[in-house]
């Protein structure tokens, strides 16, 4: 229940940067990729506006991801050191005016990479923390989560590909008026054994889109119910938030998207500053089409220097009607 007042704290905050701005192209889809929070359910910002009754949805969502996280005390353990590709197949179906359904199935490979010497240059070249990096040698492979004395929660040594939990919605449109909408969103994600948590996450989300002037506005609200895998009692955070308001400019033929993603992780009372629950990412973005299909291309980096957010995501979204 901690969550609830951080969330309220911050939707002021939110609706700040919602107002700036102003059917664009919705919000940015990339934002945290934390395999260890991927375990769980990971709400993804999408508009207001539900595909048309009879027609098919299809987006293609392609995220990069550098990842360094290590941390150790008296009780737990963490190290996760990698790179990681998402690719991400949604698609969804208007069953009605006011219903859409869909299903989302990820893939993930993960690597030791070849972009750590980069990234140290990068957060040194803007002043951001880069943590324990210099203490560990370079493309490193790793992905434990733990007791420091006792059987791991997770430990995954492979490097490849590997299908994650899918997941499936339905979204019901709340209102529409001139411009702008509101919906609903209900999502439950199956727990399948060596896919991700093996346990049934669920989620209600309200997407908001508001046209202001020539912009678009977009602000995303989701309450978490995670399942708990065996053995993690201790750590689970059972419920947890997320929000999100970004804002979409025109500029020539294109759109500027600039995001805030706010969001608790999934494990908390470990006592390490790197599980702490709160995850804030800037998300930045150029958006457009190319031919039927629309593009968005994003970056999100890290603001906390601390938390479950992977230290920067580069994220292609392609998206299209039939």
């Amino acid at each position: 229940m901690r969550s609830i007042p951080r969330l309220f704290a911050l939707v002021p905050c939110l609706f700040a940067l919602f107002t700036l701005a102003g059917e664009g192209y919705g919000p940015l889809r990339g934002g945290d990729r934390n395999p260890l929070v991927g375990l769980f359910y990971i709400p993804r910002p999408e508009s207001a506006w539900l595909t048309p009754k009879g027609v098919t949805g299809v987006e293609l969502n392609l995220g990069y991801s550098n990842l360094f996280e290590v941390a150790a005390n008296e009780a737990w353990l963490e190290d996760l050191d990698m790179e990681q590709l998402a690719l991400t197949l949604h698609l969804r179906r208007g069953l009605s005016r006011h219903l859409e359904g869909g299903l989302t199935v990820p893939l993930y490979g993960r690597w030791s990479g070849f972009l750590d010497k980069g990234i140290q240059s990068y957060h040194d070249a803007l002043g951001l923390p880069n943590d324990r990096r210099d203490e560990f040698a370079d493309h490193r492979y790793a992905f434990l989560f733990g007791p420091i004395d006792g059987t791991p929660l997770w430990d995954d040594s492979r490097q490849g590909f590997e299908i994650g939990e899918p997941e499936l919605f339905l979204r019901y449109s709340l209102a529409r008026w001139s411009d702008g909408a509101a919906a609903l969103r209900g999502t439950v994600k199956p727990g399948i054994d060596d896919a991700g948590s093996g346990e049934t996450d669920s989620a209600l989300e309200l997407s908001i889109s508001q046209r202001l002037g020539k912009a678009w506005g977009h602000l995303h609200l989701a309450a978490i119910r995670l399942g708990e895998p065996d053995g993690w009692d201790p750590v689970l955070v059972e419920t947890s938030v997320f929000a999100s308001a970004g804002t979409e400019i025109p500029w020539r033929r294109y759109a500027l998207q600039v995001q805030l993603d706010f969001f608790e992780g999934p494990i908390d009372d470990t006592g390490l500053k790197t599980l702490d629950p709160i995850g804030l990412d800037l998300l930045i973005g150029l958006a457009g089409k190319a031919g039927l299909w629309r593009w968005q291309l994003g970056f999100a980096e890290d603001l906390t220097g601390e938390g479950p957010a992977v230290d920067f995501t580069l994220d292609l979204h392609l998206s299209r009607r039939f």
